[in-house]
C-alpha cells in the first residue's frame, strides 16, 4: 500500500475523456430518472374522478353510478372500489355550500339514534340541490328521503336493500 505525503489532486487534463463522458452519461441517465420518478409519484395520488365530480379544497364527491342501481351495501362497495367512502351529512353540507346540485339521490353514511336510544348505522339518501331544476323537485338544500328506516328512525333513513345512487368522498390534494 502507498501512503501519499499530501492530498491527491486530479485536474480535469489528468482524467480519460472516456470517463468523463461516461459520468456525464450517468449524470443524464439520473436527472432522466428523476423526472420518470416525478410523473409516477403524480400519477400516483388520488384524484377526482373527471365526470360527475365535484371539489372542494381537499374534498373530491362524486357519484359514480349516475342511476338508482345500488343497494346501501352496494354503494359502500363502489366507493371503497374508488379509494373513497360513502360522504357523510357534514361533507354533502360542505358541497351545497360550495353549490354542488346533483339531481338523484344518493347513499351516505350515517348514525342516528333509535327508539331505543342506541345509535345504529342506517343508510341515508340526499339529493344535494343548490338550485330548483326542472324534473328534480322545488327543493334546495341536502333534500333528503322521508321513509322509515330499518330501525325505525324517521326522516331520510331508507330499508338498505333500496336502489338508489351512491355519493363517495375522498382527500385528495387542493387544485
Amino acid at each position: 500500500m502507498i501512503k501519499l505525503q499530501k492530498p491527491l489532486v486530479l485536474t480535469i487534463g489528468m482524467i480519460p475523456t472516456a470517463a468523463l463522458a461516461q459520468s456525464s452519461s450517468i449524470v443524464e441517465d439520473l436527472q432522466a430518472l428523476k423526472v420518470k420518478v416525478a410523473a409516477l409519484e403524480e400519477a400516483a395520488k388520488p384524484k377526482c374522478p373527471a365526470e360527475n365530480s365535484f371539489q372542494i379544497g381537499s374534498l373530491c364527491i362524486f357519484d359514480p353510478l349516475k342511476n338508482y342501481g345500488l343497494d346501501y351495501g352496494g354503494a359502500f362497495a363502489l366507493c371503497k372500489a374508488f379509494g373513497a367512502d360513502l360522504c357523510t351529512r357534514s361533507e354533502m353540507s360542505v358541497a351545497l355550500s360550495a353549490n354542488a346540485n346533483y339531481c338523484a339521490y344518493g347513499w351516505i353514511k350515517g348514525l342516528e339514534q333509535g327508539p331505543d336510544d342506541n345509535f345504529h348505522r342506517v343508510g341515508r339518501t340526499v339529493m344535494p340541490r343548490s338550485i330548483q331544476a326542472a324534473g328534480c323537485g322545488d327543493a334546495v338544500g341536502l333534500v333528503f328521503e322521508s321513509n322509515e328506516d330499518i330501525s325505525g328512525v324517521q326522516g331520510g333513513g331508507l330499508e338498505l336493500a333500496t336502489h338508489r345512487s351512491a355519493y363517495c368522498c375522498m382527500q385528495i390534494e387542493p387544485n
